[in-house]
């Protein structure tokens, strides 16, 4: 093991591109990536489409990109299969390693990635004289790293942490697959209005009867309802006093964090917000959040929501309302939460305060919710709670997966744990 700075194996922001040379790019952004998971790549059409004035760095083989703001959101990722004429955000810092037959290029990105390199660029980010934390290219550049000198031994390390990515990955894909089917159930059944009817004919298109709702302002079918969310869960705002001390020794005694909450509808408590067991009792005298139970974010990224999974208990964390169905189906709801019905309700009930947008208790207390027919909601219950159920099974493995990565790096990148032969 010896310490090296990064420039010594790295060459950063290598290549930038030429727009002229291409036809099309495929252009990552520094919001469309994190830890490695990339949610989004446009496609950009030279000449007949808006190209980002940032859509500069050029993606190789095994280029890392690593945000040069705010690194703590761990905006970076390895880029081992590059689509054709890929780019990069100039928001990126690229890493292309100098001597392959040297260095491995998984084994230097799991090493960078650890924490303890990234809090340490974090706090130069913090200390930058800018608008917002950001670091410069010669910040990481200068950054002493410490490395395993025998590439057989580092490929062996990063082949563990290449596996676990690996699977962490097919759970998303099969989980997007699963959500893009349940999605289209349930817009089929509650927003077609197309469920199965007596003689298994999809309702609407054959002719089955229709009323107009003035609440909806549009039709649904005879004998459904629509009330107040408030008559079916139980609606609970958070505690507005000062959140407790992050607590230093590890416990199950935690608040959940607007930031556990994914884009994707469900709970991510791989980082936790652990406190004291006075705090926590203090903070679930007002809630204990359990399984079942909805979170949804009232200021921040307003509307984001998460259904807690099975096993999960903890606090109310600031700025989270918690709603408990009551005599509803939590699999129902969580269809519900994510349809464009909620969000044209979120966008139409938004408090709009001195400082920022707001959908608090007395907006969540507005929600109209489609009430159907009770055959045919245990109906599709009986269909989409199996796949609901699969997704937060591969959703707890991801997480399990996660945090079995981040206690290992450390370990094996030190040198105190090795791989056998």
């Amino acid at each position: 093991m010896r310490k090296i700075q990064i420039k010594e194996i790295f060459n950063s922001n290598q290549e930038n591109i030429k727009l002229s040379n291409y036809d099309f790019i495929n252009y990552l952004d520094t919001s469309s990536i994190t830890m490695n998971h990339i949610d989004n790549i446009q496609k950009l059409n030279i000449g007949e489409e808006t190209i980002p004035s940032r859509a500069k760095r050029l993606i190789k083989k095994d280029t890392i990109v690593y945000s040069s703001v705010r690194p703590n959101l761990k905006h970076y990722g390895i880029i081992r299969n590059p689509l054709d004429n890929m780019v990069a955000s100039t928001g990126f810092i690229t890493l292309d390693i100098k001597d392959k037959t040297k260095n491995d290029a998984n084994y230097m990105y799991y090493n960078l990635t650890q924490d303890k390199y990234t809090d340490y660029l974090h706090t130069i980010a913090c200390n930058n004289v800018s608008s917002y934390p950001s670091i410069n290219p010669s910040d990481i550049e200068n950054m002493e790293i410490e490395v395993e000198t025998d590439i057989d031994k580092q490929k062996k390390i990063a082949k563990l942490f290449v596996d676990i990515d690996k699977k962490i990955e097919l759970n998303n894909k099969i989980n997007l697959e699963l959500e893009n089917f349940a999605k289209t159930l349930y817009d089929y059944w509650f927003v077609q209005f197309d469920f199965p009817d007596e003689n298994e004919r999809p309702y609407k298109s054959s002719g089955g009867a229709m009323v107009y709702n003035e609440i909806l302002k549009r039709e649904i079918p005879v004998g459904w309802e629509v009330e107040n969310i408030s008559k079916y869960c139980n609606i609970t705002d958070c505690l507005h006093s000062k959140k407790p001390d992050y607590c230093y020794e590890a416990n199950d005694l935690y608040l959940l964090q607007l930031e556990n909450l994914t884009d994707a509808g469900y709970i991510d408590i791989t980082n936790k917000y652990y406190i004291s067991k006075d705090d926590y009792k203090c903070w679930t005298q007002k809630i204990e959040i359990q399984e079942n139970d909805f979170v949804f974010t009232n200021a921040g990224r307003t509307g984001a929501f998460g259904k807690i999974p099975k096993g999960v208990k903890c606090a109310l964390g600031r700025n989270l309302t918690a709603i408990r169905p009551i005599n509803i189906s939590p699999y129902y709801l969580r269809m519900f939460f994510g349809s464009n019905d909620m969000t044209q309700q979120i966008l139409s009930n938004l408090d709009c305060g001195a400082f920022f947008k707001s959908f608090n208790v007395k907006s969540i207390k507005l929600i109209a919710l489609l009430i159907p027919q009770k055959n045919i909601l245990n109906d599709f219950i009986l269909k989409i709670s199996p796949i609901i159920k699969q997704i937060e099974a591969n959703n707890i493995e991801i997480q399990s997966l996660t945090e079995i990565r981040e206690f290992l790096l450390p370990m094996l990148m030190n040198g105190q744990v090795i791989i056998q032969q």
